[in-house]
């Protein structure tokens, strides 16, 4: 049986500095831990205000842009026993609403939130509850000309 997780580490979507975008695909398979990354990563975050309470959004990853450093893993992981790349070349996390003890967004200060929405990987719709760590940004803070979101989480789903 396999037991993999998707890892959403440090994802703050920059239009203008993509390179700062990053999502980890983790498996730990019996035989093996595997371990890839992709900053093919896109998505938005809707704030009608700083409320926590008011914020949804979705994050887009290409599938098949995950590397692992090893040209035959990446191939695995772009299978169709695995992402499916080629049959379904996005993941979609779509963010319903957010829970946090705090009811606003502090500026450059990390808050505790449960993230409710949707994930849809491999053609597969799991509806989805996980922890997360928020930090916000907002427009002209230290420089950026838009307002950021830095998103860390991770959580595990079946891909099969």
């Amino acid at each position: 049986m396999l037991a993999n997780s998707v890892s959403a580490q440090g994802v703050v979507f920059n239009r203008w500095k993509p390179e700062e975008n990053i999502v980890v695909f983790e498996s730990n398979a019996p035989a093996e831990l595997l371990i890839a990354r992709t900053r093919s990563v896109n998505g938005i975050l809707k704030m009608p205000s700083q409320l926590i309470s008011a914020a949804s959004g979705e994050v887009v990853v290409e599938t098949g842009s995950f590397r692992s450093g090893v040209t035959v893993r990446d191939e695995s992981i772009r299978s169709p026993e695995w992402l499916n790349a080629e049959y379904h070349p996005l993941a979609r996390l779509t963010i319903n609403r957010l829970i946090s003890d705090e009811s606003v967004f502090g500026v450059s200060r990390e808050v505790e939130a449960v993230a409710e929405g949707v994930l849809e990987i491999r053609g597969i719709t799991h509806e989805i509850s996980v922890a997360a760590t928020l930090c916000y940004m907002p427009p002209h803070h230290l420089g950026d000309a838009d307002a950021r979101l830095r998103i860390d989480s991770e959580f595990e789903i079946d891909i099969r």
